[in-house]
């Protein structure tokens, strides 16, 4: 019963978390497309579109959309109110790149 009430607590805090994590894995003028790694090697790997603004900020190893490089391993923090705008859509509220 335990174990039952643990994996529902950790099903709860983990469906929480609104940071994505992943790589930079194409670079367009405004936006980015970020692939989440998975463990099964045969499952797709979901990816979003992230949307830059005016008042997206840059931390880590880089201060700026234009030092973004294809590859990096990034965070991206969404804005608030729009944490997903559509299927598979983002507006950056944050990225911090690792």
């Amino acid at each position: 019963m335990m174990r039952m009430i643990l994996l529902i607590l950790l099903l709860l805090l983990s469906g929480c978390s609104s940071d994505y994590e992943g790589v930079v894995m194409e670079k367009f003028a405004d936006s980015f497309i970020l692939g989440i790694p998975v463990d099964d090697p045969e499952a797709e790997s979901p990816a979003y579109e992230v949307t830059i603004t005016d008042s997206t900020v840059f931390s880590g190893s880089v201060d700026s959309f234009e030092e973004l490089e294809e590859e990096s391993r990034v965070t991206v923090l969404p804005e608030a109110n729009d944490e997903l705008l559509s299927e598979g859509q983002l507006i950056a509220e944050e990225v911090i790149v690792h």
